[in-house]
């Protein structure tokens, strides 16, 4: 073993073992941030859609896209390292590929079922507070078939329930995904001389009651889409 070739040998075989690690270790190292980057450009994707998006079937099919993107180009990467460029390698990446487009033609017959099934309608009332009651009612239908509503009725914190709309002789018919505007009749008088209390109508909702029944709307805020932070507005005289 004192043999100086032999040494030589041996400590070139060292410094080879010592060069292969540390290219390893920076391919490794490489490799995990190429993964990180994908997962922080996908969570920055999200994180955007979150802000953005306000219809929740919107926001998950992009979301489901974006992942589904993401997941792939980070499995395409670890199987490319770790499996290398052959056969075997292509076919589970085309495998992983038809898993996961797989996934996201569901998330979209799903979404697709969900938007033509029941009855959803979002909506809010205006208050006149110059005369102190209730101006004008907006209904959107957020599903892809037509609902026919039959009246509208506010329904108080303390659970009573006011009719503001009566459609029973001819209902109101809210085409897919239309919105409509309901001016309320300002004279109107209730039994009882019941008078709307304006400043009782915190946690009040509306409920439209349709061929399926009594449907409560969900709140609708149209001021929140304007986005009115991001306009020069017209002063209103």
């Amino acid at each position: 073993m004192n043999d100086p070739s032999a040494l030589q040998v041996l400590a070139e075989l060292d410094q080879v073992i010592q060069t292969l690690t540390l290219k390893k270790f920076m391919l490794y190292a490489f490799i995990v941030s190429l993964c990180l980057f994908f997962l922080y450009l996908a969570y920055k994707e999200i994180h955007n859609l979150f802000i953005n998006e306000k219809d929740k079937e919107n926001l998950y099919f992009k979301g489901s896209i974006s992942v589904g993107l993401y997941l792939y180009l980070i499995s395409q990467t670890l199987i490319v390292y770790f499996v290398g460029w052959n056969l075997e390698s292509f076919n589970i990446l085309i495998r992983i590929a038809t898993l996961l487009f797989g996934i996201i033609v569901l998330m979209v017959a799903y979404l697709n079922f969900i938007r033509k099934t029941g009855i959803e309608i979002r909506g809010m009332f205006y208050i006149n507070h110059t005369q102190n009651k209730l101006d004008k009612i907006i209904l959107q239908n957020t599903k892809d078939k037509t609902v026919s509503v039959l009246s509208i009725d506010l329904m108080l914190a303390d659970q009573t329930r006011i009719r503001l709309v009566n459609r029973w002789n001819n209902p109101l018919s809210l085409a897919s995904f239309h919105i409509e505007n309901i001016i309320l009749d300002p004279d109107v008088q209730y039994q009882n001389n019941y008078i709307i209390d304006i400043k009782k109508l915190s946690g009040s909702k509306l409920i439209c009651i349709t061929e399926l029944g009594d449907i409560t709307v969900n709140r609708f805020d149209v001021k929140a889409l304007l986005k009115e932070d991001e306009c020069i507005l017209p002063i209103i005289k």
